[in-house]
């Protein structure tokens, strides 16, 4: 069946608060590589981009030195930083996703938010099993102190999933382009 346009612009309203399509500014299922997050490039896009994807941030950090988020465990280095989704107080809970930027340029990303995935389909609360059989990663194991799927990238990018013990599930991703202006201390 095809829908005129002028029937389709009035049923717009009616199909998204019955949850048939996604409101604007929702972003369930972005795909996040090692250079990209949904349409964000990392190295270009602009806190203004960022906004328009993401919204309004609830939180801001700027770090003239080495700074890091409370509650997440996030250092910066001479960057700012938006957070979104976060639980007060911020200072010891953080923000479920947080974009950062140097020169007003995005150079890392952060979510423990499952409405991100990669290519393979892999998101926070996807198993470790399940993970390491979609992924390309390399995995070290639980022998380290920080354990973490550390996906394919460019020499000029860092992008992992960190793992949780107990189960052993992914429970966020990072990614940060070189030189580190974003890292989670591991």
């Amino acid at each position: 069946m095809v829908i005129g346009r002028p029937f389709a612009t009035l049923l717009a309203p009616v199909a998204l608060a019955a949850g048939l399509v996604p409101a604007a500014g929702s972003h369930t299922g972005v795909l996040v590589t090692a250079t990209q997050v949904g349409p964000l490039r990392l190295g270009s896009a602009t806190p203004a981009q960022v906004q328009a994807f993401a919204g309004k941030p609830q939180h801001v950090w700027r770090f003239a030195g080495t700074g890091q988020i409370p509650g997440n465990g996030l250092f910066l280095n001479r960057a700012q930083a938006y957070g979104y989704a976060c639980i007060a107080p911020v200072d010891a809970r953080g923000c479920r996703t947080v974009y950062a930027f140097r020169s007003g340029r995005l150079v890392g990303f952060y979510t423990r938010g499952s409405g991100f995935h990669t290519k393979a389909g892999t998101r926070v609360g996807t198993s470790l099993t399940q993970a390491l059989s979609r992924e390309r990663g390399q995995w070290a194991g639980f022998s380290v102190q920080c354990p973490a799927i550390v996906f394919p990238a460019a020499a000029t990018a860092e992008f992992k999933a960190d793992v949780t013990r107990t189960p052993p599930r992914v429970s966020d991703f990072l990614i940060s382009l070189a030189p580190r202006a974003f890292a989670d201390g591991c």
